[in-house]
């Protein structure tokens, strides 16, 4: 029996939100398999510990993932001027 591949729709996808995070700060690394992002919430003055999330992509994801974050970006500043980054 083949299957069919079925082009799925945002409006089709349920999402189940597990966690909002405020995100101050952001890294990531790379291995031979996989690519990491790992968001950061550094604390206020006076308060210790940092929160973090880390997710794992594959290469393809990333690289899709990066694409899409760029397109985002570009609309923003088209819509709302250039951001400017401090030296």
């Amino acid at each position: 029996m083949k299957k069919e591949n079925k082009e799925i729709t945002q409006d089709e996808i349920k999402i189940n939100l597990i966690n909002t995070f405020y995100s101050n700060g952001i890294g990531a690394g790379y291995s031979s398999d996989d690519f990491f992002v790992t968001f950061m919430q550094f604390p206020e003055e006076g308060e210790n510990g940092v929160n973090s999330t880390r997710i794992f992509l594959t290469p393809i994801n990333f690289k899709e993932t990066v694409i899409f974050l760029k397109e985002r970006l570009d609309e923003y500043e088209k819509d709302f001027g250039e951001i400017e980054l401090d030296d």
